[in-house]
C-alpha cells in the first residue's frame, strides 16, 4: 500500500511539474526575421546580416544583436508568458525605450524552434524565428 501511495505521488509531482515546466528558459539564436523600421518599411533581417544570441533563465531576460560585424542593440529585463503570448519588460536598454514600456508577442514553439510575432495597431511590426542553442 505505501508503494502505491508513494507512486501515486510521485506522478502527480511530475505531473505538475510538467505543467508548469518553463519551456523559454535556455540560449536562443536567432535564425531568421523581420522589423518594420522606423520609416514603415519592411527589413529582412538576412538583408541587414542581423545576428542575435538571447538568454532566458528564470523570468529573466538578456539579448544582444549584431547586423553584420557591428553592435546593433542590447537588453535585459524580465518576462511573463501565457499559453500563446510571451511578453517582454525590458529594465536595461542599449535603445530608447519607454519606461514601464513592454513587448508582447504571439509565440509558438515547436521543437527546438521558436516563433515570434509582435503587431501594434493590427499590423505586424516584428516576426522572429529563433534556435534553441544546446
Amino acid at each position: 500500500m505505501f508503494s502505491i501511495v508513494r507512486l501515486v505521488v510521485v506522478l502527480f509531482l511530475f505531473i505538475c511539474s510538467s505543467s508548469f515546466a518553463n519551456h523559454f528558459d535556455g540560449a536562443w539564436q536567432l535564425v531568421k526575421g523581420e522589423y518594420v523600421n522606423g520609416e514603415g518599411k519592411l527589413v529582412n533581417y538576412a538583408d541587414a546580416k542581423m545576428n542575435a544570441i538571447k538568454t532566458l533563465s528564470q523570468g529573466h531576460y538578456t539579448f544582444i544583436s549584431m547586423s553584420g560585424d557591428k553592435f546593433w542593440a542590447a537588453g535585459a529585463g524580465s518576462y511573463s508568458f501565457t499559453d500563446d503570448k510571451y511578453t517582454e519588460t525590458p529594465i536595461h536598454t542599449s535603445y530608447q525605450s519607454t519606461a514601464g514600456g513592454k513587448y508582447q508577442f504571439s509565440y509558438q514553439i515547436k521543437g527546438d524552434y521558436w516563433h515570434n510575432s509582435r503587431f501594434k495597431d493590427g499590423k505586424r511590426v516584428e516576426y522572429e524565428v529563433w534556435l534553441r542553442l544546446k
